[in-house]
């Protein structure tokens, strides 16, 4: 088992609802998102069918009319990703559940979060080095986070827990902002 760290707005609603696309699109969008580092995953290099149809990926450095291009210019697609982008977060393609469909929305996740996967024995030894009581699920505002790894003190407790390797990947969550929006660290 495993405890998966990662950043999200405060809320994770958008305002825009989620579009309808195509199996081609789909496919479209993950060769452009491998293409441009965004998307990392385990597929064969040859392999135009994803085995999920679950992802999430950073969008904010690419213009509008690009990704949109990928889409065929819908305009409920350019709605999802205008407002992923204008909320700093990251766009989520996944299947419904409820009509089997392919559908892109906007995601809770923040752009330039990264997931950081620990075993559950080197996730609780991360919490009790930025003195949290440790548990399965949580949060903490990344505002927080980014003065607990400010503090030397915490940082010699990485060293102390030997697991002060993990502190490049939690500076680089706790240098997240987001727009008019409170971005949290999560972990399940």
């Amino acid at each position: 088992m495993s405890i998966t760290f990662r950043v999200t707005s405060e809320d994770g609603k958008s305002a825009v609802a989620p579009a309808i696309i195509s199996i081609r699109q789909l496919v479209a969008f993950r060769h452009f998102a491998r293409e441009n580092g965004v998307l990392i995953d385990e597929l064969a290099e040859g392999d135009d069918i994803t085995r999920s149809f679950s992802l999430d990926a950073s969008i904010c450095r690419f213009p509008l009319a690009v990704l949109a291009s990928l889409f065929g210019n819908q305009p409920e697609v350019i709605a999802v990703i205008d407002e992923a982008q204008f909320t700093q977060r990251q766009l989520r393609l996944y299947k419904s559940f409820e009509t089997g469909e392919l559908m892109l929305s906007v995601s809770p996740t923040m752009n330039r979060s990264i997931d950081i996967d620990l075993a559950i024995g080197n996730a609780f030894a991360v919490m009790r080095a930025l003195d949290l009581k440790p548990n399965n699920i949580g949060d903490l505002p990344v505002a927080v986070l980014r003065d607990k790894l400010a503090d030397p003190r915490i940082r010699a407790r990485f060293m102390a827990h030997r697991v002060d390797h993990y502190l490049p990947r939690l500076d680089r969550l706790a240098a997240i902002v987001g727009h008019e929006q409170e971005p949290r660290l999560v972990w399940a």
